[in-house]
């Protein structure tokens, strides 16, 4: 395998790398992967590898820019260098969303619009992120409504995975080396599941002999299934304003596999902003159906974990990237255990290494770590 490295503005590629200790690649679909490399010091390794600079495997359309370096010496007298790095996706955690909005459109279009606004056209030029543009739109039909926090402001990146997590898109920022230009796409796996007839179905068991490792989890630990959100719409101002409480529930839930959470939906005044800043009147009614799709988001976060992590035989009958790949949905079963899941493949981690190559998908929703917890609770 060859590891081209190029500068933060693409152009011509300032090295390769062909030998190295271990690479670990995350491919992630809700959000940013990321990369672990090991490589050997050398001269080379050293000029090549500085932060900022990307990693393209060749021939994919992923890359990853590093963000951190660190040298060893082990008790052997062996000289390591460590980098880490994110792919193109992880920029837009660079990004907040600066201006005051309210969108409703498809998912595909919210997001759309917050990364131009935030990344690509946004007013204020310091904030553009050379080189990239938007893909494709592919009118992905799932809904979603954002608005500006009152008082607040939210993480681009963080605002994508929530967006792509309700309405199951992955998105990425592909990268194009020939052209020098990055592009924010969002997409949609295959379903190779049972059920349908339209893809070939790609099912991994040890039955079928392509499965060299399991581990299923199914956890109700992080699960919240029914949100009350208060908020209050504010009409006039002065001494006609009228602050009216509003309530309103996502999900429907009942009896011990109700799961609640409170979610405080702060103040909505009747006078806001479209994408393009332009002041529009919204209704209570509209603000009603913007808490709710609030709950339905933050509760898409709050799912049962059930993931089944595969270590696939590379060697087997299915192939990666042509019979299965990130984003689609397959069934992963075991027959031992009793357990059949049909999930989507949200992470794949590639290791290579000088004993072999590892390919482990991960399907259905991962378990959070505690950072993600920390995160949740907003």
């Amino acid at each position: 395998m060859e590891l081209y490295i190029f500068g933060p503005t693409i152009g011509t590629p300032i090295g390769i790398i062909d030998a190295f200790i271990s690479l670990q690649w995350i491919r992630r679909y809700y959000k940013a992967g990321e990369f672990d490399l090991i490589v050997p010091v050398t001269d080379d390794n050293v000029t090549i590898l500085q932060k900022c600079n990307l990693v393209w495997k060749k021939g994919e359309n992923e890359a990853g820019y590093i963000y951190y370096r660190h040298f060893s010496l082990s008790d052997t007298g062996q000289e390591q260098l460590e980098v880490k790095g994110k792919f193109l996706t992880g920029y837009l955690g660079q990004r907040i969303i600066w201006d005051t909005m309210y969108i409703s459109d498809t998912a595909e279009n919210v997001m759309r619009t917050l990364v131009n606004k935030s990344a690509i056209n946004p007013t204020i030029t310091a904030r553009t992120i050379p080189l990239l543009s938007l893909g494709t739109s592919q009118g992905f039909t799932p809904t979603a409504i954002y608005q500006t926090p009152d008082g607040s402001r939210d993480n681009l990146a963080d605002e994508l995975e929530i967006l792509s997590t309700a309405a199951e898109l992955g998105h990425r920022i592909t990268f194009d080396p020939e052209n020098s230009t990055l592009k924010f796409d969002i997409y949609v796996g295959l379903d190779r599941s049972t059920e349908q007839t339209q893809n070939v179905p790609a099912i991994f068991s040890r039955e079928f002999e392509n499965v060299l490792t399991q581990e299923y989890t199914d956890s109700d630990d992080n699960l919240k299934n029914v949100a009350l959100l208060n908020g209050i719409f504010k009409t006039g101002s002065g001494e006609t304003e009228v602050n009216t409480p509003v309530s309103v529930t996502a999900g429907s839930a009942t009896g011990l596999d109700r799961y609640e959470e409170y979610i405080d939906g702060g103040t909505q005044s009747e006078s806001t902003k479209d994408a393009d800043g332009n002041v529009i009147t919204i209704t209570q009614a509209q603000y009603e159906s913007a808490l709710t799709d609030t709950g339905t988001a933050d509760l898409a976060e709050h799912q049962e974990v059930e993931t089944f992590d595969s270590t696939i035989d590379i060697n087997s009958n299915l192939v990666y990237k042509t019979d299965w790949d990130l984003g689609d949905i397959c069934p992963c079963l075991n027959k031992q255990w009793g357990v059949v899941v049909n999930a989507r493949i949200t992470e794949i981690t590639e290791v290579y290494e000088e004993s072999g190559t590892t390919i482990t998908p991960t399907f259905g929703n991962n378990v959070p770590t505690i950072i993600d917890k920390i995160k949740n609770m907003r």
